[in-house]
């Protein structure tokens, strides 16, 4: 159960030096992920340390009972940073089977917290919350 969020922003520039921590050149996305983790915390939602992968950044999130991945990727366009955040909620695959309804539930619960929290940043533009 996957989302792909994207939105326009000026608040989520790359941050001072990290430039030397990317794998590949322009894949930004540290200080939304970083503001993510905090803004999250506060409603119950675990982000762990992010690292660095080949497009953007990744860290493991927990929900709940559910966990899995959150990413972030910003490229500055026209002065804007066109920001994406990929979400990938899993759980044991017996649970996924079995309990499906429940995982549905976290899986909305989770794309709640990220819309309420993107809603309320005031330099968020154009959010868009799609389910794969």
């Amino acid at each position: 159960m996957n989302l792909t969020i994207t939105f326009r922003s000026r608040s989520f520039p790359p941050l001072e030096n990290e430039d030397d921590l990317l794998i590949n050149e322009g894949t930004y996305g540290l200080a939304l992920l970083r503001w993510l983790q905090v803004e999250l915390a506060h409603h119950n939602v675990q982000v762990n340390e992010p690292v660095a992968e080949d497009f953007g950044w990744f860290a493991y999130l927990r929900s709940g009972k559910s966990s899995g991945g959150l990413s972030c990727l910003t490229a500055v366009v026209d002065g804007w940073q066109k920001c994406q955040i990929g979400v990938d909620i899993r759980g044991s695959w017996l649970r996924r089977f079995f309990a499906s309804q429940e995982a549905q539930a976290e899986l909305a619960a989770v794309e709640s917290t990220l819309r309420a929290v993107l809603e309320c940043h005031t330099d968020v533009h154009q959010l868009r919350i799609d389910k794969t």
